[in-house]
Parts: structure tokens; sequence; C-alpha cells
């Protein structure tokens, strides 16, 4: 996956938006492990993919969530 593609990225938020369909409920392991680990993401990765458009999910019923996995991905550029 090309993380600096924004397709790409989207992608991984609207899969993770959900948190019915996640297969790890925990947010901070979710991000951890089917986002940073799985794909080996470098700091700049994480930036490009924080700097994508989400006004796709203005309307979704999962906006709410959808801020919740965004935070967590935050969370890891701090550690």
């Amino acid at each position: 996956m090309n993380w600096g593609n924004s397709n790409s990225t989207l992608q991984f938020l609207r899969d993770s938006a959900n948190p019915e369909e996640r297969q790890i409920a925990d947010i901070n392991d979710h991000v951890e492990m089917n986002f940073l680990h799985r794909y080996y993401l470098s700091r700049k990765d994480i930036e490009a993919c924080l700097s994508c458009d989400l006004s796709e999910f203005d309307n979704s019923e999962f906006k709410d969530e959808l801020q919740v996995v965004i935070d967590g991905i935050r969370l890891r550029l701090d550690d």
C-alpha cells in the first residue's frame, strides 16, 4: 500500500471507522498493529495520512469513531 496516496489512506480509515468491524477493539492496539506495524510506516507516512482530505466522512454515521482512529494515529506521532 502506498501511504503517500490519499486513496490508500482513506481506505484504511474507511475500514477502521466502524468499531464493530475492526479486528482489534482497542483503538490504540488497532492503530499499532493494523496501521503502523503492518505497513512499517514512517513518521512522514503518518503525517501524510493525517493531512488527507477527510470531508467524505462529514455525513458518516461513524464520523465520531473516525475521529477516535485519527486521534489514535496522532498519539503515535507523539511517541
